[in-house]
This record gives structure tokens, sequence and C-alpha cells, in this order.
């Protein structure tokens, strides 16, 4: 039986590993963001400059290229449909599309998706992550949110963008202790140590992310998520007349 012990030990060896191929990536993304933001000059040249009394001129032609691009891209929107399989399912897409454009619009798809595909201009990886949220019903809504190139790290051997031959992915956030209590309310005593002991410590891990630079001075915690993908054996039967099958659950 897996424990605990052994999911943290197989993410640590699986994030060492990504690292070590995708750290020249994250070091070219993070110099292509400065590039966008204004910040292109060597901080060597920056300084001498600075000890002559002379400042760093930018004419920053990246940002209105980005931005023309970005802004085609937001005034033609596509939306987004289910697309049916066989001619007897059409109803039932019928159905999906309007749910997925309802979704798509109260909870802010396309913006996010048009902030992603922004990001991914200037970074080359960016991605949309939907998610339930809670805050302001307990029936949930869906939502979405944007991970920068920086949030996460993936299986370096993936080569569809759907992330269907990737075989994990881990990412990072920072969040406060009270949102960590509401997340795990059964661990608000080890949440509280964690804070009084360690809320200014920071690992070796996302050196990327603004707040892993941070420091002490902001007492966040770092909330990490592992996901893998993982194949194993299991009975099915098949109906000929419907071609459907149904899977059998493994018993544990």
């Amino acid at each position: 039986m897996t424990t605990d012990r052994d999911i943290v030990k197989d993410w640590n060896e699986k994030y060492q590993f990504s690292w070590e191929a995708m750290s020249p990536f994250f070091s070219q993304a993070e110099k292509n963001v400065r590039f966008y933001l204004g910040d292109q000059w060597d901080d060597d040249i920056k300084q001498q400059l600075a000890e002559k009394g002379r400042s760093a001129t930018v004419v920053n032609q990246v940002l209105p290229a980005i931005k023309m691009i970005t802004g085609y891209q937001r005034k033609h929107r596509l939306s987004s449909i289910a697309v049916p399989v066989e001619q007897t399912d059409q109803r039932e897409s019928d159905e999906l599309t309007q749910l997925i454009l309802y979704f798509f619009t109260t909870g802010g798809f396309y913006e996010t998706i048009s902030d992603c595909h922004e990001g991914a201009l200037y970074s080359a990886l960016n991605m949309a992550c939907p998610f339930v949220d809670y805050s302001q019903s307990p029936e949930g809504e869906m939502k979405v949110t944007r991970d920068p190139y920086n949030s996460f790290i993936l299986d370096p051997f993936f080569t569809k963008r759907d992330l269907s031959d990737c075989g994990y992915l881990e990412r990072r956030k920072f969040i406060d202790q009270n949102t960590a209590d509401l997340m795990l309310p059964a661990h608000r005593k080890d949440i509280n140590k964690l804070m009084r002991q360690d809320g200014g410590f920071r690992d070796d891990k996302f050196t990327w992310l603004p707040y892993q630079r941070i420091g002490s001075s902001q007492p966040m915690l770092a909330f990490d998520e592992f996901w893998e993908q993982k194949n194993e054996r299991s009975r099915s039967s098949l109906t000929h007349r419907l071609e459907r099958s149904f899977l059998f659950k493994r018993r544990h």
C-alpha cells in the first residue's frame, strides 16, 4: 500500500527530473517576461550606467506587438461547443453546448482563455485550469484560473497540448492560514504549528515564483498538488447490442 512518504518521495524525484530537463526553459521564459515588461538591460550594464548617472532607456517594441495579437484574439473569440459523435447525439450535444456557454459566460472562461493566450505569447506556456468554487455557494460554481509558466512543472516528454500523454504534473500556489484552515479543517492544529514555526520557510522548489523569493516577510503556506497518470488492469463487459462497454471497479 502506498504511504504518504512514498508519495512525497515520488513527488521529489519527479520534480528533480523535470527540473533538470526544463531549467533552461524557465530561465529563458523569465527573460522573455522581463523583456515584455520593459526590463531589457542586463543587470551589470544597468549598474554601470547608474554609476555614471545615466538611465537605462528602453524603447519597448515587444509590448505593442504582443498587445496587437492578443487584442485581435480578444476581438475575434470563438465559442466552444459540444460536437455530437453520432447523429443520435445531437440533442444531448445541444444541451451540453448550452451548459458550456453558460459556464463560460458566468465563470469568466473567455477572459481567462485570452489571458492564457497572452501569457503564452511572451512566456511560451500557460494553463487554463477549471475548478469548482464553493466560496459563494455550497453547491459550487464552475470557474477557471490561469496558471503561469512558473507555477507548475510537467513531465518533460509530453507532446500533446491537452496533456493526455503527460505522465505527471506538479504545481504550487501560496495561500494564507485562513484559506488553509478552510481547505483542511481536520489539520488546523498542524497548520497553526507550521505557520508559527515555518511560516517564512521557503524550500528550493519553484524558484521562479515571485512568492518563493519573498522570504519570511510574508507568512504564506505553499500548497502543492501532484497529479500522476497511471494505468492498471481492469475487467469490462461489452454489450454488442448497445455497442458499449461497462467497467468493473476493482475492490481494494
